[in-house]
């Protein structure tokens, strides 16, 4: 059966994802003012380890998610507003990545 794709289902899922990272962003701004809030600055590692291990990536990796989610919250909130609204695409599209590649075969 041959599977039809659209592009409303590519901007659909796009929309998706970016009200996602929304969420995920204020999910974690708000983890590590909790812990922070009750042990100090110095808890902010802990979190990144804790995010880290939640999401399965470096701790490199999780510290910049954790700095985008606190940026995000507290420096960006009409950012974060467009983003939960699908208007602009997530971090998943970060252009600091590079281009996405295809192989040839």
């Amino acid at each position: 059966m041959p599977v039809t794709v659209r592009s409303s289902t590519i901007t659909g899922y796009q929309r998706q994802a970016s009200w996602a990272a929304a969420g995920q962003a204020r999910g974690i701004a708000e983890l590590a003012r909790r812990r922070v809030g009750a042990g100090g600055q110095a808890q902010l590692t802990f979190v990144v380890d804790e995010i880290a291990l939640a999401l399965t990536c470096t701790r490199q990796a999780a510290w910049v998610t954790v700095h985008t989610a606190l940026d995000l919250v507290e420096r960006l909130p009409e950012t974060l507003a467009a983003l939960g609204g699908g208007r602009i695409c997530g971090p998943g599209a970060d252009h600091r990545r590079g281009r996405p590649r295809l192989e040839r075969r």
